[in-house]
């Protein structure tokens, strides 16, 4: 999926104080047209009032906030944009289809956006079930169905899949993956680091109310690595230290021998062939691939030592 040059949502060096209490420290962000963003961090971190600002739900205390490149007003969504931010308000003896085209006609929206919403959460099938019968993964979907009425540029998600079931997680990670490769631009927050990663094109780490690490899911992941396997012990570590002393990252043991993780793939046939000359025995190598949870873990142990 291509991702434009033009930010849907720019935020310059926003902060939000709430009596005295720092929720955002400073925050420049940009989210980018056709991508799905994914901000991530614990309880607390600002995420939730990040995304609230975006909104126009709250008010900066100092910075701006634009959204299709005009500023947000305070307690008025920006036209063009479409929100989950809390728990939908559906009338619960109402089925699906009705409570969509209640919110459309008091929005204003055409009708036939309504099914078209259906669609696009894959719920026309339960269409006509009433409310209350949805399991909470329906329910969130026909949230997003109704964030998605109008045709939203942007689209916010406050924890879309928090208390769902694993199934329910699963369709609401392949849905918002679904709406990134359709165009729609993707706010998303989530405790939930692996969906991130698997539906996320970008990512941005909150802790203590600052944007400690943001860019594409490829920038933070880093570049692969090789990690081999290999024996003697002793004599693979003074090999490596002699010959490539600047390619090794780290060198210990697991559950399964000693290892080595080296900078990136490409350094693994010159490895292999070293070792091979000085008489050890490479037994496994392959690829090692930092995700998004280790990264999150060492920015978090070192900013958040004590924590």
């Amino acid at each position: 999926m291509g991702v434009a040059d033009d930010p849907a949502v720019t935020l310059y060096g926003v902060t939000k104080t709430f009596g005295g209490r720092h929720a955002v420290r400073g925050v420049d962000l940009q989210v980018h047209r056709g991508s799905v963003y994914g901000l991530v961090g614990p309880n607390g971190a600002g995420k939730t009032t990040l995304l609230r600002m975006m909104c126009g739900l709250v008010e900066p205390t100092s910075g701006r906030v634009e959204v299709g490149g005009r500023p947000v007003s305070a307690r008025r969504t920006p036209a063009g944009l479409g929100a989950l931010i809390e728990t939908p308000g559906f009338v619960p003896h109402l089925t699906g289809r009705e409570n969509l085209r209640h919110l459309a006609r008091v929005r204003g929206v055409d009708a036939g956006s309504v099914e078209r919403s259906l669609g696009q959460v894959v719920l026309l099938d339960r269409a006509d079930d009433r409310y209350r019968t949805y399991s909470l993964g329906m329910k969130q979907r026909l949230g997003v169905a109704a964030a998605l009425l109008s045709e939203p540029a942007v689209l916010v998600l406050d924890e879309p899949s928090n208390g769902l079931v694993p199934t329910g997680v699963e369709e609401m990670t392949a849905l918002i993956g679904q709406l990134g490769r359709a165009n729609v631009t993707v706010v998303v927050s989530s405790h939930a680091l692996a969906d991130v990663e698997e539906c996320c094109t970008h990512v941005g780490i909150v802790l203590g109310g600052r944007l400690v690490a943001d860019g594409s899911l490829a920038d933070i992941l880093g570049p692969a690595r090789v990690r081999l396997r290999a024996s003697p012990h002793g004599r693979v570590a003074r090999v490596l230290g002699r010959t490539h002393p600047a390619v090794v990252l780290k060198q210990g043991r697991d559950e399964r021998g000693l290892f080595v993780d080296a900078a990136d793939e490409s350094s693994a046939p010159w490895l292999v062939q070293s070792l091979g000359e000085a008489g050890v025995d490479v037994w496994e190598v392959g690829p090692a691939r930092r995700n998004l949870r280790t990264v999150y873990d060492e920015l978090r142990r070192t900013l958040c030592p004590t924590r």
